[in-house]
């Protein structure tokens, strides 16, 4: 039987379906085109370099200050934040940690690191590994996807005017299910398209986190003190809300919202990321059986 000739709530089942097998399609179809040239995989080492991965420049600075906090080259005064002493430049290497002791030489709260261009500036170089390891997308990247979302976007819009067209040959116009979801599934679509990590991205923070799940496991047993860097390395992979309240407390007052939500860990902004469902319900009711045409 022609799908196309289905009314009702068995034409959206119908398309839902067949929405979702278009996005698993282009989701396919883009991590082909990302992992198919794979360049060698980065040397995953510096925590701030992970932290930049899973969630952006932001997140390497909240990362890098807890960092500098856990090792006490940086100081709470309450809700603020205070370089130690002028020693504390002479400890670190790291231009992202110079830059934040720099900018924390005078008191600050956290948030206002995210604005400082020199700590902006020394991301720069985290970002620029990634993009050149292929981790994150850039405007290459975005070129390449361009493709597979136009086909898939044309073909749910294809089948949404084939079946409109029927419909209104039929003498029936109660289609708006059907255009919401078409939208639904072309903001996905899109989603996928501006999405920040590329396929080689996701694929290396999944092993990473499997990498670091026994530490994860044990974060309850790690203490402040900067003794290793067993803390910054279970904030970069797993997100702030990951390390314990009770060994770092300043985190609350710090980065309350971090601290608190464990979708940190995922994705981001960016991750956010990350990833997207192609699946959608259909609420409501409509009388008759126009609801797709």
């Amino acid at each position: 039987m022609n799908p196309f000739e289905l009314t009702g709530f068995s034409f959206l089942g119908f398309y839902v379906l067949l929405g979702i097998a278009v996005i698993w399609g282009l989701r396919a179809w883009i991590r082909h085109l990302e992992t198919a040239d794979a360049p060698p995989a980065q040397n995953m080492t510096d925590p701030y370099l992970i932290a930049h991965l899973r969630s952006g420049e932001n997140e390497a600075l909240r990362v890098a200050t807890v960092a500098l906090l856990d090792r006490g080259l940086l100081v709470a005064e309450g809700e603020k934040l205070k370089t130690k002493n002028s020693k504390a430049f002479g400890v670190v290497q790291r231009p992202i940690e110079k830059a934040i002791l720099q900018h924390f030489t005078s008191p600050g709260e956290g948030h206002e690191i995210f604005k400082d261009s020199a700590a902006k500036s020394a991301c720069d170089s985290y970002k620029k590994v990634l993009t050149e390891q292929s981790m994150i997308a850039d405007a290459s990247t975005y070129a390449r996807r361009f493709l597979p979302v136009a086909v898939a976007v044309g073909l749910l819009i294809a089948a949404t005017w084939a079946k409109i067209s029927i419909a209104f040959s039929q003498g029936r116009h109660n289609v708006g299910f059907l255009v919401v979801l078409t939208v639904v599934f072309g903001i996905v679509a899109m989603v996928l398209w501006q999405k920040r990590r590329t396929a080689l991205g996701d694929a290396m923070l999944t092993d990473l986190r499997s990498l670091f799940l026994r530490l994860k496991d044990r974060a309850k047993s790690l203490r402040a003190g900067g003794q290793t860097n067993e803390a910054a390395l279970l904030a970069a992979v797993f997100g702030l809300s990951a390390l314990p309240a009770a060994s770092f407390p300043f985190m609350e007052k710090l980065y309350p919202a971090k601290s608190r939500d464990g979708s940190s860990c995922g994705s981001s902004s960016s991750d956010s990321s990350s990833s997207s469902n192609g699946g959608s319900s259909c609420g409501g009711g409509c009388g008759g059986g126009g609801c797709g045409g």
